[in-house]
């Protein structure tokens, strides 16, 4: 299980895909992207919790690990974020692999 002291944005990449079709397509069934993610989101400014307003922006770490963000509507300035450890879930590993290539145009083999 990875162990994250401090997440950084910056150091993400962000994900063309909305968070409900990444449900969909992890099969979610179990609801572990909003018990862990979006539902312990807190404020990296103000440290106050989420409140559900739209979109959540899905990143992917150098791990694949997910970090969900969204702007804080309390404060205006910082960013509600959320992380889920994906290094034990080798099929959502795989899955988001494959997404990541999709997105910057790479096949299987990683070959434009």
């Amino acid at each position: 299980m990875k162990r994250i002291a401090a997440i950084r944005l910056h150091h993400a990449i962000r994900l063309d895909l909305p968070l409900a079709e990444l449900k969909v397509l992890l099969g979610d069934d179990d609801g572990l992207i909003d018990h862990v993610g979006t539902d312990l989101m807190a404020c990296d400014c103000c440290g106050l919790p989420h409140s559900d307003t739209g979109e959540v922006d899905v990143h992917l770490d150098d791990d694949n690990c997910l970090i969900l963000s969204q702007k804080c509507n309390f404060c205006l300035q910082g960013h509600c974020l959320g992380f889920i450890d994906t290094t034990d879930l080798h099929e959502w590993q795989q899955i988001l692999r494959h997404l990541l290539r999709q997105q910057f145009g790479l096949n299987s083999l990683g070959v434009e």
